[in-house]
């Protein structure tokens, strides 16, 4: 009976210490949580996300006399690895408010948990256009795929003039919703997709038999709707196979690890970006702290920039309306024209913002603006 009531006595223990340290962190820090992928596929997009925020926290250092504090949980960009790191966020951390997820299948599998318990999820780059719709504290401060497919099916129609093209695209979210709205709009204005595969991502890493099909189709442009780094192996084998025509992609084939994979094949490919604006002073002197800091530029810029500025949003929002998550939302709602490094935002009534959009070249190695 006695071990039972000092076993008993050390669990309270415990738990009033457990409970009084996370009220003491609650008074002492304004606490916000991070999902993405620090490693895996497409760890840079996650890494970069990071980098940005660590950034943005370092400078800010305060608000109200309370530090910021990130806790950061790695998905992989795996859904089940997101829910798994939501819960732990909520339950365990206590948090209301989370950066990220990263990838749009990852979005919208949290999306419903974080809806249903009122967590305000604000992700710096998914772009799905399901995420529209996914709930009312769902943000994002990336532009929709609804935007970025017609964009480069009106690029590849009225820039490139081709109108007779194959298209490879990923089996997750990403690339299904990218190529249906690219589809829609290419053949809407003239265009034919002469062949469209989508192979299982992350797995496929053969991609001839598709390319091979097109090259004997005599295809005018090769577009790619890629989701990690097997951007840089399809263009590769492309021009292996001797499939030489402009390669057009959306803002995943803008990777410094797909350059570094496909070396010369993937040379001259053009692809979608968010119109980040090199000489805006803004964005010279992210780019040169990052560099300054990380001792390399971000492998993936705009989510290392739309990151960055998430954490500025929200401090605005902390300022404005105080940190209760019903109050930020709520407030989020009501900017209009943020000056931020990843250019201009404004949220509309889905949480959802306008940006606009350039294209962007690869040249020796370098993502240059098309001219």
């Amino acid at each position: 009976m006695k071990h039972i009531i000092i076993l008993t006595l050390l669990v309270l223990s415990i738990t009033a210490c457990t409970t009084e340290n996370v009220v003491q962190e609650q008074e002492e820090y304004i606490t916000i949580g991070f999902i993405g992928p620090l490693t895996g596929e497409i760890a840079n997009w996650g890494i970069s996300s990071q980098r940005g925020i660590e950034i943005a926290v370092n400078e800010i250092q305060e608000i109200d006399g309370k530090k910021i504090k990130i806790i950061y949980e790695d998905d992989m960009c795996e859904a089940k690895n997101t829910i798994t790191s939501l819960n732990k966020l909520t339950n365990i951390d206590n948090v209301d408010i989370i950066i990220g997820p990263i990838c749009s299948g990852a979005t919208l599998a949290a999306a419903p948990v974080a809806e249903q318990n009122k967590k305000l999820l604000f992700s710096p780059v998914a772009t799905t256009p399901a995420i529209t719709d996914a709930g009312d504290y769902i943000f994002r401060n990336s532009i929709s795929d609804a935007f970025q497919g017609i964009f480069i099916a009106d690029y590849t129609i009225e820039k490139i003039d081709a109108k007779k093209v194959g298209v490879l695209y990923a089996s997750n979210d990403f690339g299904q919703a990218i190529y249906e709205t690219f589809s829609q709009e290419f053949k809407k204005k003239g265009g034919y997709i002469i062949q469209a595969d989508m192979y299982d991502f992350p797995n496929e890493k053969d991609f001839r038999t598709d390319l091979i099909k097109m090259r004997d189709a005599n295809i005018e442009a090769l577009v790619l709707f890629n989701y990690g780094d097997e951007g840089g192996l399809i263009a590769k084998q492309a021009r292996e196979l001797g499939l030489d025509v402009q390669i057009v992609g959306c803002d995943m084939l803008g990777s410094d690890d797909i350059v570094e994979i496909a070396g010369g094949a993937i040379e001259g490919a053009i692809f979608s970006w968010p119109a980040l604006d090199e000489e805006d002073p803004k964005v010279k002197a992210f780019m040169l702290i990052f560099e300054n800091i990380y001792g390399e530029k971000p492998a993936v810029p705009t989510a290392a920039a739309n990151s960055y500025d998430v954490v500025y949003i929200l401090k605005e929002a902390f300022e404005t309306a105080g940190t209760d998550v019903d109050a930020v939302k709520d407030y989020l709602y009501t900017i209009q024209n943020y000056e931020g490094v990843g250019g201009l935002t404004s949220f509309d009534h889905n949480g959802d913002v306008s940006k606009p959009l350039s294209m962007n070249k690869i040249k020796d190695g370098q993502f240059l603006p098309v001219d």
